[in-house]
């Protein structure tokens, strides 16, 4: 059982420790241990993992089609401004699409994409980015590529968990 200490009443004083490997903006004087940030780095993909499996659970291989398309569309460094702009990306596929292949599964989308966390919509960009990325030698059918990714689950006997979806 975690036991929490007590915050004390008035101002708190913070004092870095001299040796301290901190990540920060303060400067280039700033020492970051490698350690660290394989660390981040590790806690990053485990939180984009998390967010991407319930999404995965819910596609469908047509909606994970739309989502890397749109994804390929977006032109933006700041990955939150990507995160806000892919319904209306997704949108503007679905109008230049065929409706009889896209309207019925791309409206179904959007509405999902509209329940999504922001942690959601950056696991689906980045899964959708590592798509794209996935080295020649190692492509295969989008089908296949999608369960690399994680936009779609992974078949039984193929590192599937009824639990959670897919395993990595």
């Amino acid at each position: 059982m975690h036991t929490t200490t007590p915050v004390p009443e008035g101002p708190l004083l913070v004092q870095r420790l001299p040796n301290a490997h901190v990540a920060t903006d303060a400067g280039p004087n700033i020492e970051i241990s490698a350690e660290r940030v394989r660390r981040d780095l590790a806690r990053y993909h485990a939180f984009l993992a998390a967010e991407l499996r319930p999404i995965a659970a819910a596609l469908t291989l047509r909606q994970a089609l739309l989502i890397v398309d749109a994804v390929n569309g977006l032109d933006s460094a700041d990955q939150l401004v990507e995160a806000r702009h892919l319904a209306a990306e997704i949108a503007k596929l679905i109008t230049m699409g065929s409706s009889e292949v896209w309207l019925t599964e791309g409206r179904t989308l959007l509405g999902m994409i509209r329940g999504w966390t922001s942690g959601q919509r950056l696991a689906v960009i980045d899964a959708a980015e590592r798509f794209w990325a996935l080295p020649e030698d190692i492509a295969g059918p989008y089908e296949d590529d999608l369960r690399k990714v994680g936009l779609l689950c992974r078949l039984p006997g193929k590192g599937y968990s009824s639990r959670i979806g897919f395993t990595h």
